[in-house]
């Protein structure tokens, strides 16, 4: 293990240097206090590789080398991006029906030869559809609970809305745990998406659509700037 400590402390000396902190970064500290400023990229067996603020310079050793507090964050890192989300459309439910959308006046001869004049109801047929969606969420590291949230959208000529928006929390396991998400009726119904995101902070950790243009929409609604 004594072989480890000048990589160490080099790293540390690389990483005490950056000036600048970027949005994902946060203080990481070893064993004996050192600080430095740096973002989670990855971790294998007993190596954690961290990314230095402002650089972008990557360094790796080993995770005993870190604080047991951000040990616990490594850990954490780790089950989030082997987090796997994989969602189905179980049921897809129709409902035709019809509604009077106004009148129109007739005229009638009658058998005498004289006439009248009647109003006829307008019937318009119509569809309502709902969807059901299983959604189904493992990770091969840890266990930690996530925000996921579904959103259904309607389309009415060129104009989409998200009609129905449904949050749930999970606790994500080793072991596939389901939850279902149904959607109220609706007519000109869409598409729907399915985002999963971190505790906390809620970013966004996964993302599945019905289509690239309602993740597109989706996205524009809850996350501005990120397709």
């Amino acid at each position: 293990m004594r072989s480890h400590i000048p990589i160490l402390l080099l790293a540390l000396a690389f990483l005490t240097g950056a000036s600048a902190v970027d949005a994902a970064d946060r203080t990481w500290t070893s064993v004996d206090g050192k600080e430095f400023k740096g973002s989670f990229v990855a971790s294998s067996g007993k190596m954690v590789t961290l990314r230095r603020a402002g650089d972008g310079k990557q360094f790796k050793f080993p995770i005993t080398k870190l604080s047991a507090a951000d040990r616990m964050i490594v850990e954490r890192e780790a089950a989030l991006r082997s987090i796997r989300m994989r969602v189905r459309l179980k049921k897809s439910d129709t409902d035709r029906k019809t509604r009077q959308t106004g009148t129109r006046r007739q005229t009638i001869r009658n058998s005498d030869g004289t006439t009248r004049t009647v109003d006829r109801p307008i019937i318009e047929k119509y569809t309502l559809s709902s969807k059901t969606l299983s959604v189904e969420t493992s990770t091969t590291s840890g266990i930690l609970e996530v925000g996921i949230d579904a959103y259904f959208v309607k389309r009415q000529k060129n104009s989409k809305s998200i009609f129905d928006r449904q949050s749930r929390h999970a606790k994500v396991t080793g072991k596939a745990t389901t939850i279902e998400f149904s959607s109220k009726s609706t007519e000109d119904f869409y598409g729907w998406a399915v985002v999963m995101k971190r505790p906390g902070s809620g970013e966004i950790i996964a993302i599945e659509a019905s289509s690239y243009p309602v993740k597109s929409y989706v996205l524009s609604q809850v996350a501005p700037g990120r397709r």
